[in-house]
């Protein structure tokens, strides 16, 4: 029961943080991404995520900048640096940044 319970807790906190991104127009994300801490990560327009990505912004801030493409598998975490994608990027699968 405290297993569930605890399970429970992750997923509304990931669907909270989930509505506390912040992005631009025309991005394509998916719903299969685990997001952590989103009030300090920022999308720029036409951003693409696909599944299975992993974005992590705990004491620090990730920024993606225009046009970028993050293929699935990509794990971008931050614990007090700051992580900047720049435009017209493409980060390919299993990347860790």
């Amino acid at each position: 029961m405290n297993i569930l319970t605890d399970w429970l807790r992750i997923v509304y906190k990931l669907i909270n943080d989930r509505r506390n991104l912040r992005h631009g127009d025309q991005c394509r994300i998916s719903r299969k991404i685990v997001i952590e801490n989103a009030k300090n990560i920022s999308i720029d327009n036409n951003v693409w995520i696909e599944s299975n990505v992993t974005l992590g912004a705990y004491d620090g801030q990730i920024s993606l900048g225009e046009n970028t493409h993050l293929l699935p598998f990509v794990v971008l975490h931050t614990y007090s640096g700051y992580i900047h994608i720049g435009k017209n990027c493409t980060i390919h699968p299993f990347c860790v940044l």
